[in-house]
């Protein structure tokens, strides 16, 4: 492809993987949005894929011409999956976000919500939980403010906006 930027996929078939994954969904349309673009009419088509390795999949295969993927798979599809990254090209990155947080049912026993937080905060230091991480290209998990995902509810503030205002 010669495509440098998003704008250069433009009535393209256009591959995501959820439509609530922030990479793969919200901050394409956000990033079309504010670039005076109308998400919904700019691809040809949008296809959900239900997974970023099978948005990875659809452009490697030929069957979309492109496709918002989290950096993580796509790194972690680079060592696993060498052969499906290689068709592919990287054209444009997002700004970084917050990883992916670990969560919990609210109901939770308070002691277990803090056991297994304190089993997440230092897995790291035990010799069999740092392989597991090492293998997931993760160092490890740390307490993070809640106002790390700031940006995300920015994009979905203004991608809600966009949608309710019937510019679809």
């Amino acid at each position: 492809s010669l495509a440098k930027s998003i704008e250069d996929l433009r009535g393209k078939l256009y591959a995501y993987p959820d439509p609530l994954s922030n990479s793969g969904y919200l901050y394409p349309r956000y990033r079309l949005i504010r670039a005076g673009f109308s998400p919904d009419d700019f691809f040809y088509k949008w296809i959900q894929t239900h997974s970023h390795t099978a948005s990875i999949e659809a452009v490697s295969d030929g069957f979309a011409d492109g496709a918002s993927v989290d950096s993580y798979i796509y790194d972690l599809m680079s060592i696993l999956r060498p052969a499906l990254t290689e068709k592919t090209k990287i054209i444009e990155r997002s700004p970084p976000f917050g990883f992916p947080p670990v969560v919990v049912r609210s109901d939770l026993p308070a002691e277990l919500k803090r056991k297994l937080k304190a089993i997440f905060l230092t897995l790291h230091e035990d010799a069999g939980g740092n392989a597991i991480l090492r293998d997931m290209l993760l160092d490890g998990f740390v307490h993070a403010d809640d106002s790390l995902f700031d940006p995300v509810r920015e994009m979905y503030r203004t991608v809600s906006r966009h949608d309710a205002a019937g510019r679809r």
